[in-house]
């Protein structure tokens, strides 16, 4: 019962330093959220484009927006797939036979809320707006982010209870 309090707490707490973590992310206005992403695109294309620093500033600029555009998408549903993971952790805690087939629509359709909350935001933010397609995408992250949660506390458990059983006999 302690371990079952401890997760429960531990899980609330990530996932609320996660909402926060959106928000502020969200909060950023357009140049200051481009600027950081076509940064994080420039250091990928650094690493991963041959020859990437030979090229024209033409040919950079060309290859950092192609980069850029997935990188967002996975960025937003990175952030809720987190946000998710940790939702459905919690609720997990409180899980009872009836309660246990609902968990992973209930922590997508929080985090579905929670996805167009942010879009909503955003339309406060200078050069901001919203998009449909990052609230898809970002339940898309959410959804997997439940899934990825059901399966490791179901291993996890597994784990426990074989470990459990073996001290036991």
């Amino acid at each position: 019962m302690v371990l079952k309090n401890v997760i429960r707490y531990v899980a609330l707490t990530i996932a609320l330093c996660a909402m926060g973590y959106i928000f502020y992310n969200s909060s950023q206005t357009a140049t200051s959220s481009s600027k950081t992403s076509m940064g994080v695109s420039e250091t990928i294309a650094e690493i991963v484009v041959p020859d990437f620093n030979q090229k024209t500033e033409e040919e950079k600029t060309d290859i950092v927006h192609k980069i850029n555009v997935p990188l967002r998408a996975f960025a937003h549903g990175a952030e809720f797939c987190f946000l998710s993971f940790f939702v459905t952790v919690f609720l997990r805690t409180f899980e009872s036979e009836k309660f246990r087939r609902f968990i992973i629509p209930i922590s997508t359709a929080f985090c579905f809320l929670y996805a167009l909350s942010d879009e909503w935001h955003q339309t406060f933010v200078a050069g901001r707006g919203a998009e449909w397609l990052d609230v898809g995408v970002d339940t898309l992250g959410a959804f997997l982010g439940s899934l990825i949660a059901v399966f490791v506390s179901y291993i996890s458990i597994k784990i426990y209870l074989k470990r459990k059983n073996k001290i036991s006999a």
